[in-house]
């Protein structure tokens, strides 16, 4: 793909195929060292964090992604030698692996300080990636484990292309999704990324719920409530607030949402089993399960029709599970019953224990499982599902 930086290239150094080729050997000298273990790869920003996109995917490893700035350069492309922390780390990192990402080491000074840094905040041990390497800048006692590319004293930048191009959406050809959807950055970071954080099945609903509604902002402008309020991040127009600090209180924001999406999904995943167990032995279409986990994605294209389950507030409770074309509930509670207080729904039904039924008839509580089982049934019943 010919882009405008082209035009500005005096020289090429490393050429596509041995960029690719090295960080593979790289990804495969961190799988050999990190082989059961999780690391935590810690890029130093802003330089870092697209090679280290391309390494922790070329690594294959099960691992903990975090971040830091500093300066040491203020405006030029000499070391001042003075290290400052611009953005701290988010988390605690006592007996961590760390694998340290860099873009170049030159003068050692910021990795001279964060190794030390890193180990009084309670690292267990220490590996740092440096894609280039300057040695004859050296003035700090300090080397890289693992290096791509030794450069020249004269070479004083790097043009990165992230991905090579692949997740560049500005440039034609642009690329849709079947839906038409089309994407943006982070969908195509995600689809690369995605499917090794959470597995390919929540990758894909990560994608189609979350994912995709971004990318649309980010292409078209359409409204999104999540984008309008990273937003507000930015400095007003009068604002004296610099615009890294902004910057940097906005991806703690983002950053701590996008963990909250790949938990939540692992922890679908680790539930999976277990719903999955539940509905080989469910009868008549109620599945019961062991305690509450989330069920909905392992049931949604499923023959079941009611979830009955312990109540995290105490209790029983019962729900109706969603068509997956309509998006309603098969067989809704009745509405004889629908936000009615515990004796009307107990009258009606006939069934002693049943303490809530919501509006929209998709819920009800009772007092035990054989209540919340009995209601179920009688739904079933009064629909002819059972004799």
């Amino acid at each position: 793909m010919n882009s405008e930086m082209e035009k500005d290239i005096l020289k090429v150094l490393v050429t596509e195929e041995e960029l690719k080729t090295r960080i593979a050997e790289l990804g495969e000298e961190l799988y050999k060292r990190y082989e059961g273990h999780r690391p935590l790869f810690l890029g130093v920003l802003k330089g870092s964090f697209i090679f280290m996109a391309d390494l922790m995917r070329a690594s294959q490893l099960m691992c903990d992604v975090e971040f830091i700035a500093v300066s040491s350069y203020q405006n030029g492309t000499v070391s001042s030698g003075r290290v400052q922390i611009t953005h701290d780390l988010q988390q605690d990192i006592t007996g961590r692996e760390i694998v340290i990402v860099e873009d170049i080491l030159d003068s050692g000074n910021t990795l001279a300080f964060l190794k030390d840094y890193f180990m009084t905040k309670g690292a267990a041990s220490i590996t740092i990636v440096t894609l280039l390497d300057k040695p004859s800048r050296r003035e700090k006692a300090v080397e890289a484990d693992l290096s791509g590319f030794v450069v020249p004293d004269d070479f004083d930048g790097i043009v990165y292309d992230i991905g090579f191009g692949m997740f560049d959406h500005h440039q034609e050809p642009r690329e849709y999704r079947a839906n038409g959807v089309p994407y943006a950055a982070f969908g195509l970071l995600w689809r690369v990324l995605g499917p090794g954080l959470v597995g390919e099945r929540q990758a894909r609903l990560i994608d189609e719920n979350f994912i995709q509604p971004l990318d649309l902002n980010d292409n078209t402008g359409e409204q999104n409530s999540l984008c309008d309020a990273i937003g507000f991040f930015n400095p007003v127009w009068d604002s004296k607030e610099d615009q890294d600090s902004c910057f940097f209180k906005a991806v703690a924001v983002a950053k701590q949402i996008l963990e909250n999406q790949i938990d939540s999904a692992n922890a679908v995943n680790r539930a999976d089993e277990k719903v999955q167990q539940a509905y080989r032995n469910s009868r008549d279409g109620i599945v019961v399960l062991p305690c509450y986990l989330p069920w909905k994605n392992g049931l949604y294209k499923t023959d079941a029709l009611f979830v009955v389950y312990p109540s995290q507030r105490g209790g029983w409770s019962a729900q109706c599970v969603t068509d997956h074309k309509t998006k309603k509930s098969k067989l809704p509670f009745p509405q004889s019953w629908a936000g009615q207080p515990q004796e009307v729904i107990e009258q009606k039904s006939g069934i002693e224990g049943i303490s809530f039924c919501h509006a929209s008839r998709f819920l009800i509580t009772a007092k035990d499982k054989e209540t919340a089982l009995a209601a179920c049934r009688q739904v079933l019943k009064n629909n002819g599902r059972l004799a």
